[in-house]
């Protein structure tokens, strides 16, 4: 049996890890193409800043669901969307 708040430290850490990693990538590192190969054959592979607006969008959903606010999601969100398109900032 896992120890809930060791749980949420550890997926803390892991999500700071991730997100260090995104801030390390410069605007032409957003576009590369990842592993991940949406269903079909037709769909090219994601790219890093596909990947990483699906990790936020799973990360925001799980912590609405948690009831724990979305200002750590959201932050990271304005990071993949400035870097990806340069339209948002904060």
């Amino acid at each position: 049996m896992s120890d809930y708040l060791a749980d949420v430290q550890l997926l803390e850490a892991e999500l700071a890890q991730v997100e260090q990693a995104f801030r390390g990538l410069a605007d032409s590192d957003w576009r590369r193409p990842t592993l991940l190969q949406p269903p079909g054959d037709t769909l090219p592979p994601w790219t890093i800043f596909e990947l990483a607006g699906h990790l936020d969008i799973a990360v925001g959903v799980t912590r609405m669901l948690c009831g724990v606010g979305l200002a750590g999601s959201l932050r990271v969100l304005r990071l993949i969307v400035k870097r990806g398109t340069g339209r948002v900032t904060g």
